[in-house]
């Protein structure tokens, strides 16, 4: 499925990534992700999946999803609401 099946009625705030990438997957834990998927960083009450964006692309994420780019220099999706 391509990034932009996915995001199709969602309002995106800001992306540095292609609408056009291949994605296999969607997790917001980062132990879950696998190649081609997607990390989507929510903010909890005790953790913030922000904190965990490198270990996404570690285990292969290939676009995060965030509500915070925190200066990020990969490919991201910027959304108002991760939730």
């Amino acid at each position: 499925m391509r990034l932009e099946e996915i995001f199709n009625g969602i309002e995106i705030e800001e992306k540095t990534a292609s609408l056009e990438i291949e994605i296999s997957g969607i997790a917001s834990d980062s132990r879950k992700i696998k190649d081609g998927y997607i990390f989507v960083a929510i903010k909890g009450g005790n953790r913030d999946g922000n904190d965990y964006v490198n270990e996404a692309l570690i285990n292969g994420a290939s676009v995060i999803v965030t509500d915070d780019t925190r200066n990020l220099s990969v490919p991201f999706v910027r959304v108002s609401n991760t939730r």
